[in-house]
């Protein structure tokens, strides 16, 4: 049997714009330092009633930014389109709303569809406790709102056409790289050409939460300035994590004043800490760095 052999290139960039790999497609995220690799694409077929599609891939255990599900070809939304519980993909749709109601009991919401959620002015109501539904009717079993100007917002499971391979899903798996807990980076230089930014200085949170960088900052008439950020991070708290940032330095005998009075502080973004800076100096500065990352042991 003949085996056929395609070059897939390698993608390089932040994680945020990794995208949805080729199968056998290589991606690698420079600012987290972690490695993808793209899948041939799982595909099933719609039947025209089927509203639940089970694939082999846990996606509540990787982030909805590796993955792509599309219906004939149209990429369906997270959350708007399908809810995922584990392997289990659910499409839905949400009901044209039903606006300025009376206080009455029974509403016809046009489907019999199975009802994912009833809610009346932002508020979530449930079945049997709140409410049933006979045919086409949805009966509130007391009365879920006072005024009449209320609106009832109903979502159900969407039943996908029928078709042959017409549900992909595709996504990107990480290849682990076997980084210890306790590591020194290459040292990296930049020119620093405005007074506030982002550095290329940042690591992936969930990996290391502490870091010490050294380093230093110089500009062409001769000032110096040597120091040592100590960093704290904690991936888990909240939605992108919080940091701490000391910074301790000393300058040359002829840099004083705004000379070198860069400040360091950071932004976490799904559990990646990223440097950056801000100063009153306007002379152009060189910036070198040593980064020492390790995990902390409770």
């Amino acid at each position: 049997m003949a085996i056929e052999t395609k070059i897939q290139k390698q993608r390089s960039g932040n994680l945020a714009q990794l995208p949805i790999l080729l199968a056998g497609e290589l991606g690698y995220a420079l600012d987290a330092k972690r490695l993808f690799i793209g899948n041939t694409a799982e595909l099933q077929d719609g039947n025209g009633t089927k509203t639940d599609f089970t694939f082999g891939v846990d996606l509540d255990n990787i982030s909805a930014s590796t993955y792509k599900i599309t219906v004939d070809t149209v990429v369906k939304l997270d959350a708007t389109d399908y809810t995922v519980d584990n392997f289990t993909v659910a499409f839905i749709r949400s009901l044209s709303p039903i606006s300025s109601v009376t206080s009455q009991q029974v509403y016809d919401i046009g489907t019999t569809d199975t009802i994912v959620s009833i809610d009346v002015d932002g508020t979530l109501y449930v079945s049997p406790t709140d409410w049933t539904l006979t045919g086409t009717n949805v009966t509130f079993t007391s009365p879920a709102f006072t005024t009449d100007n209320s609106t009832i917002t109903v979502v159900v499971k969407d039943p996908l056409a029928a078709g042959t391979g017409n549900v992909s899903l595709e996504y990107n798996s990480e290849i682990p790289l076997f980084e210890p807990d306790v590591g020194v980076d290459v040292p990296g230089f930049v020119a620093i050409t405005s007074t506030t930014g982002a550095l290329p200085v940042a690591f992936d949170g969930t990996r290391y939460d502490n870091a010490d960088i050294r380093y230093s900052l110089r500009n062409v008439a001769g000032h110096i300035r040597k120091g040592s950020l100590s960093i704290a991070v904690n991936a888990a708290d909240g939605p992108n994590g919080t940091h701490t940032i000391s910074d301790n330095y000393t300058n040359n005998a002829t840099t004083s004043g705004s000379l070198l009075d860069h400040v360091f502080t950071g932004t976490m973004s799904s559990g990646l800490f990223t440097l950056h800076y801000a100063t009153t100096d306007t002379a152009n500065a060189d910036f070198a760095w040593l980064t020492d990352n390790f995990k902390a042991t409770l």
